[in-house]
């Protein structure tokens, strides 16, 4: 059950001076009053702010509402936190994708230096297999060469 209870104020008087011709006694009493008539202003607009909007609650009510109020924390410290994960969560989604990316390139990469690869060795076994044709073609020629060879120096 909410119980409102009154604020009471007390009224300042301004502290009396015994000599005005102590300027040193009297300067230091100007700035206390100065002090304490700076918060009497504080006070009352603290009073004006706060305390007419302030709610005021008997044990009973204090205990009900104190856990409730814990409870309400500990949500909006969780709902934060989850917030926080769902950021981080979308950070990772978005790093992932961008390695799927990644990967992807470079196994388009990959597979098109193979390619040139099986390409450059079946120039390679083309070439080899000329040159051993060409080789061979040479070797005949030198045998009929040498064949003619021998046959002309012989007949001489």
């Amino acid at each position: 059950m909410l119980k409102m209870s009154k604020i009471h104020t007390l009224s300042m008087k301004p502290l009396p001076v015994e000599n005005p011709d102590q300027t040193f006694v009297s300067t230091r009493w100007k700035i206390a009053l100065k002090n304490v008539q700076e918060a009497q202003h504080d006070l009352n607009h603290l009073k004006n702010h706060y305390l007419d909007d302030a709610l005021y609650l008997d044990e009973d009510d204090w205990k009900q509402a104190a856990p409730t109020a814990h409870t309400n924390l500990v949500i909006q410290a969780q709902h934060q936190r989850i917030q926080d994960l769902e950021a981080e969560l979308l950070r990772t989604h978005q790093a992932l994708h961008q390695s799927n990316l990644s990967q992807s390139q470079l196994e388009q990469q990959l597979k098109e230096f193979q390619e040139e690869l099986d390409r450059n060795s079946k120039v390679f076994e083309l070439h080899y297999s000329e040159i051993i044709i060409k080789n061979k073609e040479i070797e005949d020629l030198r045998g009929i060469i040498n064949t003619l060879d021998t046959t002309t120096t012989t007949d001489i």
